[in-house]
Parts: structure tokens; C-alpha cells; sequence
């Protein structure tokens, strides 16, 4: 095995072993990585596999590491080396590659009570290398046990559909296949349908308030307009002109809660309008001209504002 500090790369290239006898193990891992130091790390794999107790080993080194952990496979993840590979938390793999799983095993030499119970703990060990699978792919347990049962390898496009890894390199850019396309089809459907009656509701609540206080506000708005038009040819007393103002203001509330800024406009333009009434005290239409600018002021009625105003100047 060797590294590239500039490139901040692992390269396993060999079978994994103990380093002692030559392969690449969990000593070996160790001690690139303190050469390394903390920060992201890619480790490049090219392994036929190895010993399945190194593996652990070197994946306990990687989670061990502060920084990222990136593997990639570069011709062959077999057997251990395909455990280690599913140790990174971002894989990839050359569109030639190629991944290889099985149940482990060994040579063993003995009586029948001795290969029993080599036996046995051989099954224990594919047990925890079953669990391993599981919790890294999301498939089920049935399923990972045949795939190690019939020795099974996967293509590159095979293990991005099974979630071996997320993205192939050298070929045209695909994304992992869902495992269960219709049910995605079906919720993306549903999340269309739903965006489009929101929006659809959303607008059909409002065309209906907007009409149904039109509907209640155009009764009253003909009696205020009548009124308003007796007003220009007889006079009225103060009290009534407070009335009037009263009803037009609630008129005016209304629209303001449903944003109908026409009847809005037109509620300030009504209240804005001169009493002519000579019974009027000049004092009192005064405070009835200052409570209008303080109306037009509010809703920014510029035109209104200047007319009271030009009013208010007037002795």
C-alpha cells in the first residue's frame, strides 16, 4: 500500500492481511493516515480482499479519523475489500469495475469436533458481515444472505442500483435507481396534485371573500352614495354628518380586510367631500376635517391629505 500526501490518497492495492506477513492491514491504514493528519481522505481500492479481521481493523482506523472519508474502486472490490469500500461516507467506482461478496471461510485441519466448530464460528462471522451489509445498503436481511450464498458479483450500474455505490465514474452521469420506482412515481404524482389544488384553493377562497363582501358592502354603499347625494342640496345637522361618516368608515374596514383598495379609495374620497351645512359650527367641522387627515394620512392619500390641510388653513 502506499500514499500521496499530495493528493491526500490511501491506495489499497494488495490483499489484506496482516502487515507483518507482507499484506495490508490495520497497522498499515494506521499509519498512513497519522502521515496524512486530519482532513478529507480518499481511499483508492484495487483488492482481490483478504482477511476479514484486517478489514474490520482498517475500518475502525477510518472511523476513528477527523475528516471525510471517500472510497473509490479502481478495478476490483472483492470479498474484504468490498466491506472496506462500503466504509466510505461518499462511493464511487470506475463504469469497468466490478464488486464481489461472499460468506467467509477458511482452512481448517482436525478432527470432526474441531471442523465443527470452525464451522460454527465461521457462521458467526458471516452473521456479523451479513449485519454489516444490511445496515450499509438498506436491503433486507433475506436478500444479503442470498447474494453471499451464490457468491454474487455486481457491474457498476448493479451496484448503484443496490446502493453499493452512489455515483460511477467514466460514463454518462446517472442517478442510483430507486428501489421502488412507482411507489416514488406515485408520491411525486401526489405532491404535484397537491401543489396545484393549494394554489388552486388557495385563489378560488379568495375570488370568494373578495365577492362575498362586495355582495354585502353594495347595499350600504347605495344608501351611503344616496345620502351623500342629499347632502349636496340640503342641509344636514352634525350629528348626522357623524353618522354618515360612521357608516362609511365601516364600509372602509371592511374592504381594508379584504384589500378591495377600490372601495377603499372611494370610502376616503367620500369622507374627504365638504359639509355645506350651515348649521355646522365652524369649530366642530374643524374636528371633522382633522379626523379625514388623519384617515388619508394613514392609507397615504396624498390628494386627500392636501385638500384638509388646504381646508384646516382657511380662518
Amino acid at each position: 500500500m502506499r500514499y500521496s500526501k499530495t493528493k491526500r490518497a490511501i491506495f489499497i492495492t494488495d490483499i489484506i492481511g496482516q502487515e507483518a506477513d507482507g499484506f495490508i492491514g490495520g497497522d498499515t491504514v494506521r499509519s498512513a493516515l497519522e502521515a496524512l493528519g486530519p482532513g478529507d481522505v480518499k481511499i483508492v481500492i484495487n483488492s482481490p480482499g483478504g482477511s476479514i479481521f484486517e478489514a474490520w481493523s482498517m475500518i475502525e482506523q477510518l472511523r476513528q479519523h477527523r475528516g471525510r472519508i471517500t472510497t473509490s474502486i479502481e478495478g476490483i472490490a472483492a470479498s474484504a475489500g468490498s466491506v472496506i469500500f462500503l466504509a466510505g461516507e461518499f462511493r464511487e467506482m470506475s463504469v469497468e469495475s466490478t464488486i464481489m461478496i461472499h460468506h467467509v471461510w477458511t482452512v481448517a485441519v482436525g478432527n470432526h469436533l474441531e471442523l465443527a466448530k470452525a464451522a460454527c464460528d465461521l457462521e458467526k462471522t458471516s452473521g456479523t458481515l451479513v449485519d454489516y451489509y444490511v445496515n450499509k445498503l438498506g436491503a433486507s436481511r433475506q436478500q444479503v444472505t442470498r447474494w453471499l450464498d451464490n457468491e454474487t458479483w455486481f457491474t457498476s450500474e448493479e451496484s448503484l442500483q443496490h446502493r453499493f455505490a452512489h455515483r460511477v465514474t467514466g460514463a454518462p452521469t446517472k442517478q442510483a435507481a430507486s428501489q421502488f420506482p412507482l411507489r416514488d412515481a406515485a408520491i411525486a404524482k401526489l405532491r404535484r396534485s397537491i401543489a396545484k389544488n393549494s394554489v388552486d384553493c388557495a385563489r378560488s377562497a379568495c375570488q370568494e371573500a373578495i365577492e362575498k363582501q362586495e355582495m354585502r358592502s353594495r347595499p350600504l354603499m347605495t344608501k351611503i352614495k344616496a345620502r351623500a347625494h342629499e347632502q349636496q342640496h340640503q342641509p344636514i345637522t352634525l350629528q348626522g354628518r357623524l353618522n354618515w361618516e360612521l357608516a362609511v368608515e365601516k364600509v372602509q374596514r371592511t374592504a381594508e380586510k379584504y384589500h378591495n383598495h377600490a372601495l377603499v379609495a372611494k370610502c376616503i374620497q367620500l369622507l374627504a367631500k365638504p359639509c355645506s351645512s350651515p348649521a355646522n359650527p365652524s369649530n366642530s367641522w374643524r374636528a371633522v376635517t382633522e379626523r379625514i387627515l388623519r384617515s388619508a394620512e394613514k392609507y397615504h392619500d396624498h390628494a386627500t391629505v392636501a385638500r384638509c390641510k388646504q381646508l384646516l388653513a382657511k380662518p
